[in-house]
């Protein structure tokens, strides 16, 4: 048997070893699972921004733009969402789609469903008309709230039927109401609301798969009541914490090691609209905040193009990062730069509702566990599994298999949506990795063919789907190579007309897929096939070596 991860805590802002938790059964049918929990829980995520409200009703809670609202004003507002929704036609189990960047408005159309049991389905304002087509079908979304720039990307009527409003977030569009009509203005006496239960889908966050179609995953009220807990715990978060929100507030970090932990604490969430080096050091000074999460890139970023040292940083007490390694480089420069910073690393996906691992990244740098992703949290449940469905033995290598509570029960779609990737209440990570004998985990090598760009995941199979639509492609092969800033870049090596404009093919690209997704860089293979094996399968190890190589 493998070596047990040891759980974390933090007692004191160090961290320790024991935090209170209790076995217990959850979800029915083909979900069912006995997992660890946190036995003093809120009931449902409007209990527990709701009780921040009635604790420090006149605290901030919320900055963003020329807005600043305190916890009884935003309390008063997600009420007003909740009414708003209501006339919508929106009831508990209904879908929402909403595409907001890091704004008020994205907090509070959260917010606004939890109240009333709606499903959130959020939206990176990133995403392209093709994709949100899918996402909006495949949920069953009944309205969409947008900001006006999105406008060109709504799907309408035709292409998305069931999505029967459309509600415009600042300007005006003839075929959406605006969002101040129906979000605002409500009389609010008798207002009862009606959150869902705790094990009932909150959210349904889209993520790629290895066929390049995305998945929805049914995000629990369990789990990201869970991710809230835990990051409150290992980062040590505290009453009064102030943190900037420059991670998308649609991805699933932004929701569960941000919006959600701060919201518990009673503190100030500080919407930053697009991340930008040394606005972020800029914003982070004038508010005071002292906790952020951000993905390696951005810190990268800060340290390239920032003199940190120049400005009060002191109330900054902790960065968390996830997505994708740090370089050591970068551990160095910002602890010499920031010596009362601690870094602490996490690791988790979407289907895990964030993190799952973490630990405060060593001043040491020579250490071993340097590599590591930290140790287990305490609620979670990691298993190193060989190819034949048995634990590793200990120290070996195997696939990360993970379970807890803040694992999702299923994919949205029925049964057979990623039906082999959900196993016995255990999601199948496609990560390989191992476990020390301090319980320490590490990450050698990724199952799946993913590229990591800046903490987004680029599913090669999609991008090369769009590539091969285009007339003058006959193969598409995207691979990723190692970056020093964004972690790694997206190269497309291309067989077919060589003469063919490349800006035009990247075009092409842009019309159907976010801005990230898009290949940094295009390459036509001439005369010659991509390198493949005898089964056809294209071999990538050839083409990264090829391009590690030049």
């Amino acid at each position: 048997m493998n070596t047990a991860a040891a759980t974390l805590t933090v007692e004191n802002g160090q961290p320790g070893e024991a935090s209170a938790v209790r076995f217990e059964r959850h979800f029915s049918g083909r979900a069912e699972r006995v997992i660890k929990c946190f036995p003093q829980r809120a009931a449902n995520l409007d209990e527990l921004c709701s009780l921040s409200a009635r604790c420090f009703p006149d605290a901030d809670a919320i900055a963003g733009g020329c807005q600043r609202l305190s916890y009884r004003a935003l309390d008063a507002r997600v009420t007003q969402s909740a009414l708003g929704l209501r006339k919508l036609g929106l009831s508990r189990g209904d879908r929402l789609a909403f595409a907001l960047g890091n704004r008020v408005e994205f907090v509070e159309m959260l917010l606004g469903c939890a109240r009333i049991g709606v499903i959130a389905v959020p939206l990176n304002i990133r995403m392209r008309r093709r994709e949100i087509v899918h996402v909006l079908n495949d949920s069953g979304a009944a309205a969409i709230v947008f900001e006006s720039g999105l406008l060109d990307q709504i799907p309408n009527v035709d292409e998305a039927p069931n999505c029967r409003a459309r509600v415009v977030c600042e300007g005006a569009a003839a075929s959406a109401r605006s969002y101040a009509s129906v979000f605002s203005g409500h009389d609010a006496a008798g207002f009862a609301p009606s959150p869902y239960g705790e094990e009932d889908v909150a959210a349904i966050v889209y993520t790629s798969g290895t066929t390049g179609k995305p998945k929805g995953a049914a995000v629990t009220q369990l789990g990201l009541i869970h991710s809230a807990m835990s990051f409150e715990l290992c980062a040590g978060l505290v009453r009064g914490d102030r943190s900037i929100v420059a991670v998308p507030a649609s991805h699933i970090t932004g929701m569960a090691a941000v919006i959600y932990p701060i919201l518990r604490v009673g503190g100030c969430l500080v919407m930053m609209s697009e991340f930008r080096a040394e606005a972020f050091v800029e914003l982070a000074v004038r508010e005071r905040c002292s906790y952020a999460f951000l993905v390696p890139a951005m810190i990268n970023l800060m340290m390239l193009k920032v003199d940190v040292a120049r400005y009060d940083l002191s109330a900054l007490r902790v960065v968390a990062f996830g997505g994708a390694p740090m370089p050591h480089g970068t551990t160095k420069a910002i602890g010499t730069a920031l010596p009362a910073l601690r870094l602490l690393q996490a690791y988790g996906a979407t289907e895990t509702t964030a993190a799952v691992t973490a630990a405060f990244a060593p001043a040491d740098t020579t250490l071993p566990r340097v590599r590591s992703i930290g140790r287990v949290l305490p609620c979670a449940d990691i298993k190193i599994m060989d190819d034949t469905g048995q634990e590793a033995s200990a120290g070996a290598s195997g696939e990360l298999w993970i379970g807890g509570p803040s694992v999702i029960p299923f994919y949205w779609g029925g049964p057979d949506v990623g039906a082999d990737s959900l196993v016995a209440g255990y999601w199948r990570s496609g990560d390989i990795g191992w476990i020390d004998a301090e319980g320490y985990v590490y990450i050698r090598d990724r199952k799946k063919d993913v590229i990591n760009r800046a903490g987004f995941k680029i599913y090669s199979t999609e991008v090369e789907a769009v590539l091969m639509s285009h007339p003058h492609i006959d193969f598409a092969a995207v691979v990723g190579r190692p970056d020093p800033v964004l972690g790694e870049k997206s190269y497309a090596f291309l067989v077919g007309n060589s003469s063919a404009d490349l800006q035009l093919i990247r075009e092409h690209c842009a019309a159907q897929l976010s801005d990230y997704k898009i290949p940094d860089a295009f390459v036509f293979l001439e005369g010659e096939d991509l390198p493949r094996n005898a089964a056809g399968k294209v071999l990538k190890d050839e083409l990264r070596e090829r391009l590690l190589a030049d």
